[in-house]
This record gives structure tokens, sequence and C-alpha cells, in this order.
């Protein structure tokens, strides 16, 4: 009887010696695609912000085309996201698109339009 009982109670599941081999495993294949997915997300990275400003242009060309001037196309400081940035050093989250009266009148500026 206690034969019968021992057969039915047996134990299911992994050892710790499976657990540790399948971990290692999974820690090599894990380690070896790890440069390839970096550089995986840094052309995916640079991919969008290429399409980013594709898209800028685009709309730029649009409004010029639809008001009949002259449109200012910058990129913005991440701290001030409302003005166009000078500074090469400090990096940039968006474009800025607008149209300027002021600027179809102003000679320096038909220059950097043109």
């Amino acid at each position: 009887m206690r034969r019968a009982a021992a057969r039915r109670i047996r134990a299911r599941g992994f050892t710790l010696v499976e657990m540790m081999v399948t971990v290692a495993i999974a820690a090599a294949l894990v380690g070896l695609g790890a440069p390839s997915l970096r550089s995986l997300l840094a052309r995916h990275a640079v991919a969008n912000e290429a399409g980013a400003m594709l898209d800028a242009v685009r709309l730029a060309r649009s409004e010029a085309m639809k008001r009949g001037g002259p449109v200012i196309l910058c990129k913005t400081n991440p701290l001030a996201a409302s003005a166009c940035s000078t500074d090469a050093r400090v990096g940039w989250q968006t474009w800025l698109v607008y149209a300027s009266r002021w600027c179809a009148r102003s000679p320096r500026c038909r220059r950097a339009c043109s």
C-alpha cells in the first residue's frame, strides 16, 4: 500500500541544476544578442530623427506655398520649446516652423530664408 501511495505523490517540476543550466543558456543568448540590439536601436533613432526633420521640411514648404512668402524652420531648445536654438552643443527636441511678416520685409532675414 505504501508503494502505491509513494508513486502517486511523485514530485513534478525542474531540479535546481536544470534551472541553473537554463538560466546560463538564456544569459549567454542575451549576451550575444545585446550588441546587435544596440546598433538596431541606434539606427532606429537616426531614422526617426531624419523622418521628423523631413516632416518639418514638408510642413515648412507647405506653409510657404500657402502663405506665398518665406517661413522659418529652426530647431528648438529643450528648455524653451517656443524659441529657436542657436547653440549647437545643446540637444534639441523638435522643429519649429513659423511665418513672420517681419521676415518678408527684412533684408537680413530674406538672405537667410533664400
